[in-house]
């Protein structure tokens, strides 16, 4: 069981295809425990982000949350997503 946390800013051109990328990696490796979750953390972002973020929340409910604080910086982020981490195991991209 683990946490993934990724702090985003801005990134509404790439965001659905790599969560999507990242989901169908994590869900073909062998032997590993299916229990993860992906938390997607915007800081500030101006862009679609947001939107796109809350979409990928409700296609995957089970796999992915997200998370927007208004201030920039991925330390802040970071921070928040360790906060709302189901999971004590963190990955950080």
């Amino acid at each position: 069981m683990f946490s993934v946390i990724i702090p985003v800013y801005n990134e509404e051109e790439i965001i659905t295809q790599n969560i999507k990328k990242l989901i169908d990696f994590l869900d073909g490796l062998d032997g590993l425990d299916k229990q993860y979750e992906i938390i997607i953390c915007s800081n500030g972002s101006t862009d679609s982000t947001d939107e796109k973020g809350k979409r990928l929340e409700k296609e995957f409910p089970k796999k992915v949350k997200f998370l927007s604080i208004p201030k920039r910086g991925v330390g802040l982020a970071f921070k928040e997503g360790i906060k709302n981490a189901a999971y004590n195991n963190i990955i950080s991209i």
